[in-house]
């Protein structure tokens, strides 16, 4: 759910969807800076053997 639904949700005052979608967006954001490590990580090259 994209926080444009969490602001449709308040507009209605659908506290407890908009509530929710809130939560999941904070996961998202806390997920998102591991993985683009991660994903950094996976790009360096790696040294081999000649």
């Amino acid at each position: 759910m994209p926080i444009e639904t969490a602001t449709d949700a308040l507009a209605r005052a659908d506290l407890s969807l908009a509530e929710r979608v809130s939560g999941l967006h904070e996961q998202i954001e806390q997920l998102r800076g591991p993985s683009e490590e991660q994903a950094l990580a996976l790009q360096i090259p790696v040294a081999r053997d000649p």
